[in-house]
């Protein structure tokens, strides 16, 4: 059973919003990327600030802050992808599943996985 917490699920919504090529976004395009009311992303994005996952421009757009830069760099550090490569491969051999960046664990069937 997967339990779904509403304000992280946003939270999260906006992060993804921003592209790689993008450095800073109005509310109003916060909002239209994440189907959500601007005065919801608006307490969103100010709680976020608090904590510098993002941070509000002199023209009111946001971009991603330091903290959000951090995250990512932690990641990269603790990433290990030969170990994240053959649990994919023993996955997919093995028909069972796996699990790409944005997507949710999949069933891959050995004969679709070309295997």
């Amino acid at each position: 059973m997967t339990i779904e917490v509403a304000a992280v699920s946003r939270a999260l919504a906006i992060l993804d919003a921003f592209k790689a090529t993008e450095s800073a976004l109005t509310l109003g395009e916060l909002a239209r990327r994440t189907r959500m009311h601007k005065t919801t992303v608006l307490r969103i994005a100010r709680t976020m600030a608090t904590s510098r996952y993002l941070m509000q421009c002199a023209d009111g757009s946001w971009r991603l802050g330091p903290a959000a830069g951090w995250l990512g760099a932690r990641y990269q550090m603790m990433f290990d992808r030969v170990a994240a490569i053959e649990l994919i491969l023993y996955l997919r051999v093995s028909g069972l599943a796996f699990c790409s960046p944005g997507l949710a664990w999949t069933h891959v069937p050995t004969t679709q996985a070309g295997i």
